[in-house]
């Protein structure tokens, strides 16, 4: 996943971020590119909700992207009789 995925996924304008705020764009896509999204999220949680809300991605967008989605895991339970 690179970040532009990230953001999407993320329902973050990329573009309207990238142009709206140059240094923390760059900030942001540096340090992705050095941990796993998983940990990204959670050190930039209160900066990506704020973003979300500064940048929203357009609904057509967000209908256009494919963006897998989740299953649901089931955990496996062993009953004895």
């Amino acid at each position: 996943m690179d970040f532009l995925e990230y953001l999407l996924s993320k329902k973050i304008d990329a573009k309207a971020f990238r142009e709206g705020d140059a240094s923390l764009w760059e900030s942001f896509e540096r340090d992705f590119q050095h941990m796993h999204p998983s940990s990204f999220t959670a050190r930039k949680l209160y900066h990506i909700n704020g973003l979300r809300l500064k940048y929203p991605l357009a609904p057509e967008a967000a209908e256009k992207s494919e963006i897998p989605k989740k299953k649901a895991v089931r955990p496996k339970i062993n009953r004895k009789p």
